[in-house]
């Protein structure tokens, strides 16, 4: 797995802040040092930053994965959706103005030569995933997205996903688009039909989960990025440990242990989860 690199605390100033419906978000950064640095799969914590001073509301920064990254503009991109007072601050920022940004975080995802590289995405997971359609796409590796939503309100920038030319297969739980159901059932089908390569794959636990199990049952390189409550995004707090599993080789799991998932992650292999 990639080491974290050095992270930066920036003042960021607001580009576009997009209203895309239903909630959700498209926030466009200039934050030169951050895109410098960035890989897909990193994430930053991002707060606002007052003018007027040090502010407590809110009291700690959120944390957010990259859309996208353009290290010549100096820029980042985020998507998420207002579910608290945090993002609806940050929902309300207007261009302009500037946040504060620590990052980039975490360790990404690994460049793994198996293909295709069969990316899952669910809800609000999706970022870290068009993000790294978007990479291999551009190095002329062969991708394929499965992409889930509870309904289409939850299916957004499509357009981005095919620009990147990957096979997109789009699932919903109320069959408003594509497949009806959990998103892992079109990725089972495939598998069952005899693909290989690497999975990826960010957003709901429960999706995770099947996602590995799928992994382990066809023998593939499996790799899950993981969401978690977060402080601080640097380890210190210990407020987003996840429970992993140690193999000793014996095929029985060792002790229990814990990770980070902002140190040690968000990126893990599947198999180093205790789901």
């Amino acid at each position: 797995m990639s080491r974290p690199v050095e992270p930066k605390l920036e003042a960021a100033e607001v580009r576009e802040n997009r209203a895309l419906g239903s909630g959700y978000h498209l926030l466009s950064l200039e934050a030169p040092e951050v895109a410098a640095r960035a890989a897909a799969g990193h994430f930053l914590m991002l707060a606002p930053a007052p003018e007027t001073g040090p502010s407590f509301d809110p009291l700690l920064p959120r944390p957010f994965s990259f859309l996208a990254r353009d290290p010549a503009a100096g820029q980042v991109q985020l998507f998420f959706r207002t579910v608290g007072r945090g993002t609806r601050l940050l929902a309300a920022q207007p261009p302009g103005t500037r946040l504060r940004a620590l990052g980039p975080l975490g360790r990404p995802w690994p460049d793994v030569p198996a293909e295709p590289a069969l990316l899952v995405a669910g809800g609000v997971g999706m970022p870290p995933i068009l993000d790294l359609a978007t990479e291999l796409a551009a190095r002329g590796r062969a991708v394929e997205v499965f992409y889930g939503g509870r309904g289409a309100c939850d299916l957004h920038l499509l357009d981005r996903f095919r620009a990147t030319r990957a096979s997109l297969t789009l699932a919903t739980d109320d069959g408003s688009q594509g497949w009806r159901g959990r998103v892992t059932e079109p990725l089972e089908a495939r598998l069952a039909d005899g693909a290989t390569g690497c999975l990826y794959a960010c957003g709901p636990t429960p999706m995770l989960r099947a996602v590995a199990r799928l992994g382990e049952r066809y023998a593939l390189p499996t790799y899950v990025s993981l969401e978690a409550p977060m402080a601080c995004g640097i380890g210190v707090c210990r407020g987003c440990a996840v429970p992993a599993r140690l193999g000793d080789g014996s095929g029985h799991d060792a002790p229990q242990s814990y990770r980070m998932v902002c140190v040690d992650g968000p990126v893990f292999e599947a198999g180093e989860v205790a789901w």
